[in-house]
């Protein structure tokens, strides 16, 4: 494969020459000659790298064009730039802090792998939510809010969202629905990023009943198990929490339901706390997939 012109006389690490083997051997000849040449080691956007640069085969002519890409995908190694995006929404935070607004930032580091957005769309049998602009993966403010939401129904009022919704504390911090009475929250929940030690993981699962879930056939024993390959945040990652008020409405008290007589900021910084040790992030929660530990 050409070489860049400045990159003559440069040795190649090994790295670099198993992922410009495995291209010469996956390119198909439909991709512009640019796009065939361009080297995965130069491209600093990762969603770039996963969404854009892909080697696709016709599934007839080699079943593992997908997963081969997802492989070389999960060996990108992230610049000092994949932390950006928290420092300057931090900044950002700090800056409403300077007029009129209190906020928490809670920094957690992950037990085992995240997989944020595994069901959104994706040319991929599996998805990664990843920064629009700087292609790092994160958690979507309007998924944190959610899953902390969640949380706190299955934990305080037994799954039952037509009691939380009756509740003066959990409407003040999430708001309520409805057409006549519908109410915003009164906390901001921020994107979840990376703050420190941003890798990759390619991990499998292996539905066996594949029949059953796409076609509702009944589930048998004599199917054929399919490895469905999908990329992972790696453990020991640190990302950032981060929630915000304005002063006027965190200061105000509670006055009735489970939270009675407490400030809605100090309420909504307690289930944040509780939310990120007691449940998970994220798909796959249910396996051990997207907890957190603030210790």
């Amino acid at each position: 494969m050409p070489q860049n012109p400045r990159d003559k006389g440069r040795p190649q690490n090994p790295r670099e020459q198993k992922i410009q083997q495995s291209q010469a051997a996956n390119q198909p000849n439909y991709l512009p000659k640019d796009t065939r040449e361009l080297s995965f080691t130069k491209i600093e956007n990762f969603a770039l790298m996963l969404h854009k640069i892909g080697a696709y085969r016709d599934p007839a002519e080699n079943k593992t064009a997908n997963s081969t890409h997802l492989r070389n995908c999960a060996g990108f190694r992230f610049s000092g730039r994949a932390f950006e995006p928290a420092e300057e929404q931090r900044a950002a935070i700090d800056d409403l802090c300077q007029h009129g607004f209190v906020a928490s930032h809670r920094e957690a580091k992950l037990l085992w792998r995240f997989v944020p957005g595994l069901g959104i769309e994706s040319v991929f049998e599996t998805g990664l939510s990843l920064h629009h602009v700087y292609g790092v993966p994160y958690l979507p403010g309007s998924g944190f809010k959610g899953a902390v939401r969640s949380f706190t129904i299955e934990r305080y009022f037994g799954n039952s969202e037509e009691d939380a919704l009756k509740d003066a504390g959990f409407t003040a911090i999430f708001g309520s629905g409805g057409d006549e009475e519908a109410a915003a929250g009164r906390i901001w929940f921020f994107d979840v990023l990376p703050v420190q030690q941003l890798s990759l993981k390619l991990d499998v699962m292996t539905p066996h009943y594949a029949p059953w879930y796409q076609e509702r056939k009944p589930p048998g024993d004599y199917y054929d198990p399919i490895p469905v390959s999908f990329i992972t945040v790696e453990k020991d990652t640190k990302f950032c929490f981060s929630i915000a008020v304005a002063k006027r409405h965190g200061d105000s008290a509670i006055n009735s339901g489970k939270w009675h007589r407490q400030k809605v900021f100090e309420a909504a910084t307690a289930l944040l706390e509780e939310a990120i040790q007691q449940s998970g992030f994220g798909a796959k929660t249910s396996v051990g997939y997207g907890w957190f530990s603030t210790q």
